[in-house]
């Protein structure tokens, strides 16, 4: 078992993102699709599963990893659409097309 399935860390992401879908009122930070929290099964992942976020990217400050102002919920696409960029980055690209 990794850490990342590790009881603990499956809780504490499961917590983070309650939290975040009251205080996103069940939608994406970046393009308003309204989300869900599903248990993963397999890999499977579904268009509006919510996604755990980093606005200023882990490989850019490691140490707000936890910082839950630097976490928000997004979808999948968002999520793979933005990568390592910042948000302020992908919200400038989303805004130029």
């Amino acid at each position: 078992m990794t850490s990342f399935d590790h009881p603990f860390n499956r809780q504490r992401r499961w917590a983070i993102k309650q939290a975040k879908m009251l205080e996103q009122e069940g939608q994406c930070f970046y393009c308003g699709q309204a989300l869900a929290i599903y248990h993963a099964q397999d890999g499977e992942r579904k268009a509006d599963c919510a996604t755990i976020d980093h606005l200023i990217p882990k490989s850019e400050r490691p140490e707000l990893r936890r910082v839950m102002s630097n976490v928000v919920l997004a979808c999948a696409a968002c999520n793979a659409a933005k990568g390592v960029k910042s948000a302020g980055q992908y919200m400038a690209e989303v805004r130029a097309r």
